[in-house]
């Protein structure tokens, strides 16, 4: 199983270090060797990767969430609903279906929402 949240890790990474990749591949292409490219620096921006390890669904679109480290908090996903990935989610029957994997939110459609995103929703609302 492929996880989501090493997934849009590399992407992150990959769209960070655009222009070394494609330096590096022209090297590929002559034969040179190739240049180091930085590794993602998570910790900078978070600390650790968080993990919801408990989900209940309030309603409408309300998840409350539970995270690896204790804070839970109840979440609004209606913002997130757009796209053709989470039309399906609109049904708030389908939306109710959801389940943990990886970390995060998931349905069974594919739809999940990174769960930094969603620790990053609870720690703000908790700021404000």
């Amino acid at each position: 199983m492929q996880s989501k949240t090493a997934l849009r890790l590399i992407q992150e990474w990959a769209t960070a270090h655009r222009q070394e990749l494609e330096a590096n591949w022209g090297r590929v292409k002559t034969g040179q060797p190739l240049e180091r490219i930085a590794p993602l620096d998570w910790g900078a921006t978070m600390g650790f990767l968080p993990s919801v390890t408990r989900a209940e669904y309030r309603g409408e679109y309300k998840i409350h969430l539970h995270f690896h480290d204790g804070v839970e908090k109840t979440v609004d996903f209606a913002q997130w609903l757009e796209g053709p990935i989470f039309e399906p989610l609109k049904d708030t029957g389908y939306f109710q279906r959801f389940f943990l994997d990886g970390g995060t939110v998931s349905w069974p459609n594919g739809a999940d929402i990174a769960p930094e995103t969603l620790y990053e929703q609870v720690e703000s609302s908790e700021a404000a």
